[in-house]
């Protein structure tokens, strides 16, 4: 995904962060700065904990056949970004936040688990109509009990999207945005919060 591209969400979470977006591109003069950050991971982060978690007992559990490009941004670098913008004194701009580089599935199990001192974890691959089916239930079994569900039809309309590449280049040319955190270093430090806060 590219800047100049024409945004498409499909999931109420992107169609409201679109609509914000230009709810403030409406108010003239006003000083807003829009970070659009991939995957977020770090300490007190639940969707990719939950992933840890599972991997700590041995399990993987991959949506879909087709390969999948992930890419994760470290919640530090994140920070960084927004710091750097306030610096920079940008307005009125948007950036696409990530490492800047993409990893599949496998790569993230193989450095979750060597981080968990895993040396076995099996892959599981649930096919794309079976996770949609559990995700309507978890859904409105959460809407009967009054709570909330990880898993529910937004979460898997992201889950199966198959390419999380985006354009970082505005952000390196105009902040000086420069990811510090690659993926296994980002892992090996959230996995070990996790276990000094007795998470995992």
């Amino acid at each position: 995904i590219r800047p100049t591209d024409t945004p498409h969400p499909n999931t109420r979470y992107g169609k409201s962060k679109l609509k914000a977006e230009r709810h403030l591109e409406l108010l003239e003069g006003f000083p807003y700065v829009v970070m659009r950050p991939t995957g977020v991971y770090g300490p007190y982060e639940r969707d990719y904990y939950l992933m840890m978690k599972s991997i700590k007992y041995g399990f993987d559990f991959i949506v879909g056949f087709k390969p999948q490009l992930i890419t994760f941004i470290y919640v530090k670098d994140l920070v960084q970004a927004i710091f750097k913008a306030i610096d920079r004194g940008v307005v009125r701009r948007g950036y696409f936040l990530s490492e800047g580089k993409a990893y599949t599935s496998s790569q993230f199990r193989r450095y979750v688990a060597t981080a968990l001192g895993k040396r076995r974890v099996v892959p599981v691959k649930i096919p794309v109509w079976l996770l949609w089916v559990v995700s309507v239930i978890a859904e409105k079994g959460a809407i009967v009990l009054g709570k909330t569900s990880t898993l529910n039809r937004d979460k898997f309309r992201i889950m199966k999207q198959r390419n999380w590449i985006c354009d970082i280049s505005d952000a390196q040319n105009e902040l000086g945005f420069s990811p510090q955190y690659s993926l296994e270093r980002g892992v090996n430090e959230c996995v070990k919060w996790y276990r000094e806060n007795k998470w995992l």
